[in-house]
């Protein structure tokens, strides 16, 4: 029997991530303890489950991150709420490392410095360091070897389009579209990403690919605006090759596609400025759901059907 596909969105929250994290947690230890069992043969469930991806935006985007990296390896679940120096990056960022003083400190004030937003970001930028790092591998048979990301973005400088007709002598209109996102994959150390729109974080190696965008995307995806400070993202113009109003599912696109309308000699990089991911969806339901399709046979409307069920009936 194939395992159940399963992938987990989370919403943006404020300080409310915290429970998001919580939650996160105890389904990890739940999920080892399972799997623990059915190794040792005790009468429990025996069908299996693969986490294949993960959705959010804002705080619920930030436990997303943390999570990516931090169900790669070991770490100890949280039952003493009295601990401090634990290896649970949840309960260290959310909780240990945190707390409204930091946030009304003046360190990120220079000398005659632009003032960027109204709290100090200093304990943000550590906290991201501190969480984003994978540890040794530890494989988890429910975790997807390719298990997916998705953080919501909103992209203040934007993405233009171009709305002119082809006839000559057409007015010259454009639009900017600032729902933006980034996708990022889990992969074996120099392995590649099943799509050159993901990402890739090699497990256990936070040298090489993508950790240190992924650091940037975290805090950017929860950059509540005028108090957090806007983040700076380093983007491949490749990433809008398809209009990120489309499905992540290919087999929902069945049109052509719209290119972006650069300016005349952008590279294949750009700079985009990034506030919280929650200010246009707070709530991607629609990543993970789209991206579980993508996984399944063609289906009508990328629709996630259930499994049909078989039944003998004895009269």
């Amino acid at each position: 029997m194939p395992p159940f596909r399963l992938g987990i969105n989370m919403a943006g929250a404020v300080s409310a991530g915290a429970y998001t994290a919580g939650v996160l947690d105890f389904l990890t230890e739940a999920l080892d303890g399972w799997y623990a069992a059915k190794a040792n043969g005790d009468p429990v469930p025996r069908h299996d489950v693969s986490l294949e991806v993960l959705s959010g935006a804002s705080a619920g985007g930030m436990c997303a991150a943390i999570a990516s990296a931090m169900i790669q390896g070991d770490f100890q679940h949280i039952h003493d709420t009295s601990l401090v120096g634990t290896t649970n990056t949840f309960y260290e960022s959310w909780v240990n490392k945190i707390d409204i003083t930091k946030l009304l400190g003046t360190d990120d004030l220079a000398a005659d410095g632009p003032v960027f937003s109204l709290l100090d970001c200093t304990i943000i930028d550590e906290i991201a360091k501190f969480a984003l790092v994978p540890g040794p591998a530890k494989p988890r048979a429910y975790i997807s070897p390719s298990l997916t990301l998705f953080l919501t973005l909103t992209n203040v400088s934007g993405i233009p389009y171009s709305l002119n007709d082809v006839g000559d002598g057409s007015p010259a209109e454009s639009s900017m579209y600032h729902a933006d996102r980034l996708r990022f994959e889990t992969v074996a150390p120099g392995g590649r990403t099943s799509t050159p729109s993901a990402k890739p974080l090699p497990k256990g190696d936070s040298t090489q690919g993508a950790w240190p965008l992924l650091v940037e995307a975290a805090k950017a995806t929860g950059a509540f605006p005028i108090f957090l400070r806007p983040r700076e993202l380093k983007r491949d113009i490749v990433d809008y090759d398809i209009p990120l109003w489309e499905s992540v599912n290919p087999l929902a696109i069945t049109k052509p596609t719209i290119r972006p309308s650069w300016p005349a000699g952008t590279g294949p990089t750009i700079q985009t400025i990034n506030v919280d991911g929650g200010v246009i969806n707070n709530d991607p339901f629609d990543l993970a759901h789209d991206y579980l399709a993508s996984l399944a046979p063609a289906s009508p409307d990328n629709v996630n059907a259930p499994a049909p069920q078989t039944r003998t009936a004895q009269w």
